[in-house]
């Protein structure tokens, strides 16, 4: 399935200080952690110079906040390696007065789903910040993300990669969708056609709309009958074309019998001549010989 990129809201205002540089390579994997609190707060603390931050902030109303760019090495895994490759979430919640909502669980599972298509990113590698943090520089660890439900996360954003895809944009899948118009219905279709019937629906349930259609049955047919056509027009040459062969290879057999009987002929005749020569010599006088070969040769000689 395409995930289409969820709507992010830029944040500004965040120093130098917390954050890195540029990546040196592409992000690797995805690290989840939780706020204690909402999305205010963290960003609040983000805004002041205090050498953390994060990739992204999701608010318990489902908002999600792209705090740095993904191409720059956010200060967050308390792991200098882990984040030279990491995407990091704060997701709101973890405290008695703001709770893990269904609005930002399913932004989390969008956000993933988006990020692991992106980057390629299996869902394996969908860590959390306390399996990442580097105990040699913090002894006590982390017990972040609390108790977000990491796993329910990481199911539905696979669910969506898995999921079939919907057809949400006009512009961008019009040129797609019009192919296969051309192929179903036999003619271009109208971007007010593609929009009543394909916009907002699965792939499979626009086929379904555009197939079940009396014109596109009608193209069906003219392409069988089309085919058919095709088909029986290469029969036809096929069939000429083996009555040509079969028609050579008979003069082919021909033309080698009557070699052969000619080679016989000119073997007996060879035989003949030498026979007729040898008994002619035999008979005639001595003195006279020599002048019988050369009548005799000149008798069995072709005419001019």
């Amino acid at each position: 399935m395409n995930v289409p990129r969820p709507v992010m809201q830029a944040v500004s205002g965040v120093p130098a200080d917390n954050y890195g540089g540029k990546r040196p390579t592409r992000p690797t994997h995805i690290t989840l952690h939780h706020i204690v609190g909402d999305a205010p707060a963290a960003l609040a603390r983000f805004r002041q110079p205090v050498g953390v931050s994060s990739t992204f902030v999701i608010g318990s109303d489902g908002t999600i906040y792209q705090v740095l760019p993904i191409d720059t090495i956010p200060y967050t895994d308390g792991n200098y390696r882990s984040n030279l490759r990491a995407i990091t979430i704060e997701h709101a919640g973890g405290h008695p007065t703001v709770p893990y909502t269904d609005a930002m669980y399913n932004a989390s599972a969008q956000l993933c789903a988006w990020l692991r298509q992106e980057y390629g990113i299996p869902e394996s590698n969908i860590l959390l910040h306390r399996d990442v943090i580097d105990r040699t520089a913090y002894p006590g660890g982390t017990a972040c993300p609390g108790a977000l439900d990491t796993e329910r996360i990481k199911r539905e954003s696979t669910k969506q990669l898995e999921d079939e895809p919907v057809i949400r944009d006009l512009d961008n899948e019009y040129w797609r969708w019009n192919k296969l118009g051309i192929q179903i219905r036999g003619r271009d279709l109208t971007r007010d056609e593609f929009r009543a019937s394909a916009v907002g629906r699965t792939w499979l349930n626009a086929l379904e709309i555009l197939s079940d259609d009396p014109e596109a049955d009608n193209a069906t047919n003219d392409q069988n009958t089309g085919s058919r056509a095709s088909n029986e027009k290469w029969l036809i040459t096929i069939n000429r074309l083996q009555a040509e062969r079969d028609e050579m290879q008979a003069n082919l057999v021909k033309a080698n019998q009557r070699i052969d009987a000619l080679q016989s002929e000119l073997e007996a005749s060879k035989t003949n001549t030498a026979t007729a020569i040898e008994t002619a010599t035999k008979k005639a006088p001595t003195a006279t010989k020599s002048n019988w070969f050369v009548r005799l040769v000149a008798a069995l000689m072709p005419k001019p």
